[in-house]
């Protein structure tokens, strides 16, 4: 495949496909995992992922993976767009389109998806622009709901607990998901563009304020002790404001998420077909029809709550394999043969 990024819709795609599927549940389960202590747990994993921004900036020359671990990265992103997919579809059901069947839903997404992946490229990098109004929409929506705040659920603080904070840790990876993507386009960013500094630092900041602000806000409006049985506590929240603009604020925003997560859906496939085509080339049509048709034909098993909690128990080992254990394996691996 050839194109070129700017640094702009670099940054673009990577912070979809890091937010897509996890903005509207992970201040619920994060909450669960951590307690008050989530937001200061949070500004840790804030700290976790410009790390891992610099390091991924420095050495992504190094970054030369083989055809094992391609697959194991195809094999995480399908896994990653199954689990969103079924996601999308869980919520739905409860929101939106009770009794729409799923299997309807689900084939207008995944064609949508399979037709995004047959175009150029260049379509698709585009994409992401459709998302910036959405974006400023969300932090408006937040702050609206600045008055019913209660800031003093922000202490008391039980960092001694060291399997509550391990335990918030790893939940607050689910913001990261995405994060490895950036070894695979990095190379794609016109050359003569330095990351280091300012770029990877603006783009951490929004990051972590685009997040942290969610997790505040839900933190400061329900009783942590009811947080359990608020299972997406995002939308309960907007679902209370009252606002002239529109009736129902959690439907409106429920429909700017579905088409966020779409579009983040058709990114994460163009990745699978992106580290494809490094090792085998022809038959990308093939390919492409494969993929969507295991995106169609897995995510209706899984769509209730309790096989989607199985499926999605995995996903923060596996991330930490993926994002942080397989790039430093790859890093050094090349260094030492360099050497």
């Amino acid at each position: 495949m050839k194109f070129s990024l700017t640094p702009i819709q670099f940054f673009l795609i990577i912070f979809l496909l890091q937010s897509g599927i996890v903005f509207i549940t992970f201040q619920t389960r994060l909450l669960e995992a951590a307690g008050r202590n989530a937001w200061v747990i949070f500004i840790f994993t804030g700290v976790f992922q410009y790390l891992l921004l610099i390091l991924y900036e420095k050495q992504h020359t190094r970054f030369l993976p083989g055809p094992f671990v391609l697959l194991l990265y195809k094999l995480y992103w399908i896994y990653i767009n199954v689990l969103s997919l079924t996601n999308i579809l869980y919520s739905l059901s409860i929101w939106l389109y009770p009794n729409t069947p799923s299997i309807v839903l689900l084939l207008f997404m995944v064609i949508v998806s399979f037709y995004a992946n047959s175009c150029k490229p260049d379509t698709l990098i585009n994409l992401p622009v459709i998302i910036i109004p959405a974006i400023l929409i969300f932090f408006v929506s937040l702050l609206i709901a600045l008055p019913d705040l209660e800031w003093t659920w922000l202490f008391p603080l039980d960092l001694k607990d060291f399997e509550m904070v391990w335990n918030g840790f790893l939940t607050s990876q689910l913001t990261v998901v995405g994060l490895a993507s950036f070894l695979f386009l990095r190379k794609r960013v016109v050359s003569d563009v330095k990351m280091i500094g300012w770029p990877i630092a603006i783009y951490a900041g929004f990051w972590f304020l685009f997040f942290f602000m969610s997790l505040l806000v839900v933190q400061l409006f329900f009783p942590i002790e009811t947080i359990e049985v608020v299972p997406q506590a995002l939308l309960y929240l907007l679902k209370s404001q009252k606002v002239n603009f529109v009736e129902r604020l959690d439907l409106f925003f429920l429909f700017i998420w579905m088409m966020w997560s779409i579009i983040t859906v058709i990114l994460f496939a163009f990745l699978i077909r992106l580290v494809h085509a490094e090792t085998n080339k022809g038959k990308k049509y093939k390919f492409n029809l494969l993929i969507h048709a295991i995106f169609l034909i897995v995510p209706p098993f899984f769509s209730t709550r309790d096989r989607l909690e199985m499926i999605r128990e995995p996903l923060l080992y596996l991330h930490l394999f993926i994002v942080v254990v397989l790039p430093i394996f790859v890093f050094i691996k090349n260094r030492r043969q360099k050497t």
